[in-house]
């Protein structure tokens, strides 16, 4: 997939802990100009979501995060200048009444230019979602507002020679109105943004109680002082979309992310089961690390275990998807970061053999292997077993495959699914495994190699972090700024 562009001025997500650690007043900008955005009247909205959709309800008022004198970096006064602005944003009703500013940026209120922004309304435009420049010059209808009640990318590029809006990673509508900073004054024909005299933004509103917006929720909020070009809107779009829109899997049985509390909340002895099926694992040792990515650091030692897994697993039809950061440092022979059965088992591991540094998936100690040499980083690993092949993916590709299949079923009438290690014995885990474990689930069908492709992009946030684009500066993920 290409490389989406990194927000060079402002970026904040509900999402990374970065940004949103869970608690308090503050969206931390996860730039390097750490236009960190506050509230101190007292936030009234709530927070929800799970996973990588986590977001903020905003009510209005005076529930808003906001700063003043954030950084001039990249603005010059007298200047023809550009800018960008993204939202994931979702409400109940687009069509609303009164200036409603969902998130703007800015000179600072009294100062006498203007501001940028994304406003569910203002009244010289009508009801209806438009982009606004200016103190009202350059505004720009969406000549269709988003569905209610779905999340959407929206935004506007101003580049120099006009404004125009974006929903969805499609452009809808331009106006000719170019994005200028004027040197204390406005400019016939531009819009005036005094940015590099004292500027400003804010979520939720302009700024505090001031055009406030409610009855819509922000994930993910994203400023450049660069103007976008299309294809960059498109890559941000499709980057991302997995995150509020993932690929339906009706067929998955066993989920477990451990990005998503639901799964795991960093504590306790009990991995719950997201797919419904209600199959838990027990933390009978192991290493929990959370972060950027949270995981299971498999350190040797780990056992995360299902005495009693469902018999749906007793087939030789199903996949198995598992990201996975190996590490090849330990000198065991071999290390299985998945294994069903006890004592001998006839088991499905990831096998990584030390002595080449590669995964090698096989049936039972060396029976059809597969192998693969990966780069030492997340990796997506798919194990498909179609009833006839054993077959590998790896990050969505195929990468090999060898004929014949075992089943997972019922060994001496007990069968045990872990993580972390092949089986155990006196508490102890056999053919421990090494690396980090961040996400496994189990399919009870052959998925296609599209379906794999489509679940490797809806599921590669957070782990696969995209290098910043070499025309901007920083890489964090949501900012914006606005005149009050």
């Amino acid at each position: 997939m290409p490389t989406p562009p990194t927000p060079n001025y402002a970026s904040f997500d509900f999402s990374n802990p970065l940004s949103y650690p869970g608690t308090g007043n503050t969206i931390y900008d996860l730039t390097p100009l750490n236009n960190d955005l506050t509230n101190t009247t007292g936030l009234a909205g709530t927070f929800g979501g799970t996973g990588q959709s986590k977001y903020y309800s905003f009510t209005g008022g005076s529930d808003q995060f906001w700063k003043y004198n954030c950084s001039s970096d990249g603005f010059v006064a007298g200047k023809l200048y550009t800018a960008s602005e993204f939202l994931w944003v979702r409400s109940s009703n687009w069509v609303d009444t009164g200036n409603l500013c969902l998130a703007g940026w800015g000179d600072d209120i009294g100062v006498g230019g203007g501001q940028l922004g994304i406003w569910k309304n203002f009244a010289a435009a009508g009801p209806g979602l438009i982009a606004m420049m200016g103190s009202g010059v350059g505004l720009v209808d969406f000549p269709t507002n988003p569905t209610d009640n779905e999340w959407h990318h929206l935004g506007y590029v101003a580049d120099g020679s006009g404004c125009t809006v974006y929903l969805d990673g499609t452009a809808v509508a331009t106006v000719p109105q170019n994005f200028y900073f004027p040197s204390g004054t406005g400019a016939t024909g531009y819009v005036a943004i005094q940015i590099p005299q004292a500027p400003f933004m804010a979520l939720g509103g302009l700024a505090p109680s001031y055009y406030p917006a409610g009855g819509f929720d922000l994930a993910v909020a994203e400023f450049y002082n660069t103007a976008l070009d299309g294809t960059q809107v498109s890559n941000l779009y499709d980057y991302q979309s997995s995150r509020f829109n993932p690929t339906p899997t009706p067929t998955q049985f066993l989920k477990y992310d451990f990005q998503d509390p639901a799964c795991y909340s960093g504590s306790g002895t009990t991995i719950n089961d997201l797919a419904g099926t209600n199959t838990e694992l027990f933390v009978d040792n192991g290493n929990w690390v959370s972060g950027t990515v949270n995981y299971w650091d498999l350190q040797g030692d780990t056992i995360l275990e299902n005495t009693n897994p469902p018999t749906e697993l007793n087939s030789n039809i199903f996949t198995v998807n598992c990201w996975y950061y190996p590490d090849f440092t330990n000198p065991s022979t071999y290390a299985s970061v998945w294994g069903i059965g006890l004592n001998n088992p006839n088991q499905m591991p990831i096998l990584s053999t030390q002595s080449t540094g590669s995964f090698n998936i096989q049936w039972s100690y060396g029976y059809n292997l597969v192998s693969y040499t990966p780069t030492i980083d997340w990796h997506l690993v798919t194990f498909v077993s179609d009833g006839t092949d054993t077959i590998l993916y790896i990050d969505g590709v195929l990468e090999g495959s060898v004929n014949g299949v075992g089943t997972i079923g019922t060994i001496g009438g007990v069968t045990r699914l872990r993580l972390g290690c092949s089986n155990s014995s006196g508490g102890s885990a056999q053919e421990p495994a090494y690396g980090r474990i961040g996400y496994w689930d189990y399919h009870t069908v052959a998925l296609t190699a599209g379906e794999i492709s489509a679940l490797y992009d809806a599921t590669k946030t957070p782990y696969i972090t995209p290098p910043p684009s070499p025309s901007i500066v920083g890489g964090r993920s949501f900012g914006q700024g606005f005149n009050g």
